[in-house]
C-alpha cells in the first residue's frame, strides 16, 4: 500500500504547525511587553493578530480534511467511551504547546486586568489569537495510539 502524500497546502500548514509553539512564546511575550511600553495600541500588533487569526483557520481547515476526518477506530481506539477518555484526559499532546497555551491563556487574562477594561487593544487581540491558534495547532501535533503502530 502507497504512502498518501500530502498537498501543497498540507505540507505549508504542517511547516507552520511544526514551529507555532516558539511563534506563539514570541508573539504573546510581545503582546505582554507592549504594554508597558504603551505599544498595546500599534498598527502592527492588530496585523499580527490578524494573521494569528488566519493561521488558526488554517489549522482548523488542515483538522477537518486531515486527522479529523478519521473515525475512532483508525485512530487507534476500540470505543467511543475511549477516544472520549483519551481526549478528556488530555493525552497525547505536545508539552510545547500546551505550555505556550497556557501562557496564551495567562497572558490574555493578565493583559485584560492590566489593559484597565480595554479588551480591543492590540496585544490583548493578539495575545488571545496566539492562545487561539496555539489550541488549534495542538490538535494537528496529537500523539493518537493509531501513530505508535506506525
Amino acid at each position: 500500500m502507497t504512502e498518501h502524500s500530502s498537498s501543497a497546502f498540507g505540507r505549508v500548514v504542517e511547516k507552520i504547525a511544526s514551529r507555532i509553539a516558539v511563534i506563539g512564546a514570541i508573539c504573546i511575550s510581545v503582546a505582554l511587553a507592549s504594554v508597558p511600553l504603551g505599544l498595546e495600541h500599534s498598527i502592527p500588533l492588530y496585523i499580527a493578530a490578524g494573521a494569528m487569526f488566519l493561521i488558526a483557520q488554517l489549522f482548523i481547515v488542515r483538522w477537518m480534511f486531515g486527522k479529523g476526518m478519521r473515525s475512532t477506530k483508525d485512530l487507534g481506539f476500540g470505543s467511543n467511551r475511549q477516544a472520549l477518555k483519551y481526549g478528556l484526559f488530555m493525552k497525547g499532546l505536545d508539552w510545547r504547546l500546551s505550555a505556550v497555551a497556557v501562557y496564551g491563556l495567562l497572558a490574555s487574562l493578565v493583559l485584560g486586568f492590566l489593559g484597565i477594561g480595554q479588551f480591543v487593544s492590540g496585544a490583548m487581540l493578539l495575545s488571545f489569537a496566539t492562545f487561539g491558534a496555539v489550541t488549534q495547532a495542538m490538535r494537528l501535533n496529537r500523539f493518537w495510539p493509531a501513530d505508535a503502530k506506525t
